[in-house]
């Protein structure tokens, strides 16, 4: 922590004693380290983070903070997650950047497996789905990794969930820069596999970039197969060119030999719908598959949704619509609870509908804007009501609606049934109300 902001933190410490417990009972959260130490991201409002103090919940998967000082005299958090709160306290920071730094704290499975193809080819053959997982293996001197020889530079990066590869990326050292074209993530049905965002975190974290293409003059052994043909594999990224180098092929846009062939030599190609260019492969993406596109477009240009019969398929991004950790197919909003907030803070965003309460208005309100209040006495008991509509009752402490009577006495305002002893009217009303209690 920054001298000027150990200050602060003195100073609030000293107007606010529940400061003292948070700082006592739980560390600030890591994330918020992180993106002021690697990523230079500054809060808009340090003293509202110190009062807040965001730190890991107990459930050890999401954050809690401290609303308000008066949450905070009450010893009361709220829970969210990560990611939101980030985008909360560093408004400007690019969601990529929010993102990869939340991932990171989800990202406890991840590792290098060891430098031999055998290595490199389980992983495949046994994580997420792709082109290069060959169901007709017979011998893993046939799979094309073979050709990521270790002493050339690359490696492999898995996310292991259990006992299970859930996630991988091939990794390249080259002319001493250290980068990542393409990773891959168990799909929930199993069929075409997304980015895993947690491992590509977690390999910028190390130190990796991650680039559109492997670089040019990137070296990979030269094998051929039984019948003579040379065994190519499927290179990710926009140069999928190689050439014949010194008893090694090269990565080359120039190259005479294409590698976009799913089967370890040369490819057969199909047409994208959505850029329209020539591709090894092509995947359905909408509810119900009716476009295919190739995989670059299907990475950079659609989302992963929950949609009609809460089927899960790939839509394009502007058919998208993203609330937490999830994102959803815009035209079947209403099947997976979906719904727009009309009113408060979150005005015009899409939540859960159980994160969602209805005013007396039939307005949606984010459950916890500060400007909705949940009436528990009087003609409204029972129901929200928009903090501008309410009054407290002077005697009694209880919040009333506007839709409730009241009396003025002494320039106190009262409900119409609470007694007030004439001796007391100026400061003390009352024990109890009569009514409404």
């Amino acid at each position: 922590m920054k001298p000027e902001h150990a200050q602060l933190l003195t100073r609030l410490i000293e107007q606010h004693p529940y400061l003292t417990r948070e700082c006592s009972r739980y560390p600030l959260h890591d994330a918020i380290h992180k993106a002021q130490a690697l990523h230079g991201l500054e809060p808009a409002n340090m003293e509202e983070l110190l009062l807040e103090w965001p730190h890991l919940s107990n459930d050890q998967a999401r954050l809690a903070y401290t609303r308000t000082p008066a949450h905070g005299e009450a010893d009361r958090q709220t829970v969210t997650t990560l990611g939101r709160y980030l985008t909360k306290c560093f408004p400007t920071a690019k969601s990529d950047v929010i993102r990869d730094i939340a991932a990171l704290y989800q990202g406890s499975g991840c590792k290098f497996t060891e430098r031999t193809t055998a290595a490199y080819i389980d992983a495949v053959q046994n994580g997420p789905s792709s082109c290069m997982q060959w169901a007709h293996l017979k011998s893993e001197s046939e799979h094309p990794y073979n050709v990521y020889a270790p002493e050339l530079g690359w490696h492999m990066a898995v996310n292991i969930m259990g006992e299970k590869i859930c996630g991988r990326c091939m990794c390249l050292e080259y002319n001493g820069e250290k980068t990542f074209v393409r990773s891959y993530h168990q799909s929930p049905d199993g069929t075409y596999s997304p980015s895993d965002t947690v491992l590509e975190a977690w390999l910028k974290d190390q130190g990796y970039t991650r680039k559109t293409a492997w670089p040019i003059g990137a070296k990979l052994a030269e094998i051929y197969r039984d019948n003579g043909d040379l065994l190519v594999p499927y290179l990710d990224g926009n140069v999928q060119n190689i050439a014949h180098g010194d008893g090694v092929m090269l990565i080359d846009p120039d190259g005479s030999m294409s590698a976009q062939a799913t089967n370890g030599t040369y490819e057969e190609t199909e047409t994208c719908d959505h850029c329209h260019e020539g591709c090894s492969e092509t995947n359905s993406v909408g509810s119900r598959g009716y476009t295919s596109v190739c995989n670059y477009c299907l990475e950079n240009y659609h989302t992963w949704v929950y949609g009609r019969g809460g089927d899960t398929y790939y839509v394009h991004d502007e058919e998208a619509i993203t609330v937490g950790d999830y994102s959803y197919d815009k035209d079947y909003l209403d099947e997976n609870g979906i719904v727009l907030i009309d009113k408060g803070s979150d005005e015009g965003e899409y939540a859960h509908q159980d994160d969602v309460v209805t005013d007396i208005h039939d307005n949606r309100w984010s459950e916890d804007d500060p400007d909705i209040e949940y009436i528990q006495h009087g003609v409204n008991e029972g129901s929200y009501v928009p903090s501008d509509e309410t009054w407290v009752c002077e005697g009694s402490g209880y919040t009333y609606t506007d839709d409730d009577e009241s009396k003025e006495v002494d320039g106190a305002r009262y409900h119409v049934d609470f007694e007030i002893t004439e001796t007391e009217s100026e400061e003390q009303p009352s024990e109890v109300p009569h009514a409404n209690d």
